[in-house]
């Protein structure tokens, strides 16, 4: 029975085209998929549609996708990377990534300019408020007319954290490309911000794609 097989027998098993291992894949696997859906998708019913897609694409062209699984590899892993790259895939495409906040938090990423200001403290004046709120706003409206290959890989590094490597592989390419698209992006968003906001202008830029 395909229930009490190990990892590796039942993915072999179900990328031969067995109904009932593929079955048990998705049953045994799902909670993978799922994960990474809420975490990108906000609406339940897109996160169904979603869900069916990937779905759709491990049965897709013979179970490639199954077939080019290699057992020292996680499973599990490997199949959240196939669900988050098509998440990633269907936000660009509806222009719909999120805008990212751009904070030092995280992996050293030290950023000066691209650093959200420290919330106010309960004795601040209320002017202090004031400004931070146009801060992030004027940051935010920098970083939405970036395209949206640029904002996805600010989103990988500055809100998911991802490393370097992590980044690399995300999105296929090799980890001195993914620095220079990093290292462009953020060239960029500084162009945004001279012409919009300069006030935030504080630090050496592009610091945070040579610590990538």
């Amino acid at each position: 029975m395909p229930c009490r097989l190990p990892e590796h027998e039942l993915i072999h098993l179900a990328a031969t085209s067995n109904e009932e291992a593929f079955r048990e894949v998705i049953r045994r696997f799902d909670r993978h998929i799922t994960s990474v859906l809420r975490r990108y998708v906000s609406r339940r019913t897109d996160r169904e549609d979603l869900r069916s897609e990937i779905i759709e694409k491990l049965l897709a062209n013979n179970r490639r996708a199954l077939r080019r699984w290699e057992p020292r590899a996680s499973f599990g892993s490997y199949l959240a990377t196939i669900a988050a790259r098509h998440c990633m895939d269907w936000l660009t495409r509806r222009d719909r990534l999120p805008c990212v906040y751009l904070s030092s938090a995280g992996n050293g990423a030290s950023d000066g300019y691209l650093e959200e200001t420290t919330p106010a403290g309960p004795n601040s004046q209320p002017q202090h408020h004031l400004e931070i709120g146009e801060r992030r706003s004027s940051l935010r409206e920098a970083i939405t007319a970036l395209s949206s290959s640029d904002r996805l890989i600010l989103y990988l590094r500055f809100d998911q954290y991802l490393s370097g490597v992590q980044i690399a592989n995300f999105l296929g390419i090799s980890h001195g490309a993914a620095r220079q698209r990093l290292f462009r992006a953020i060239g960029r968003l500084e162009e945004q911000v001279r012409r919009t906001c300069p006030e935030l202008m504080q630090a050496e830029p592009n610091q945070a794609a040579r610590n990538l």
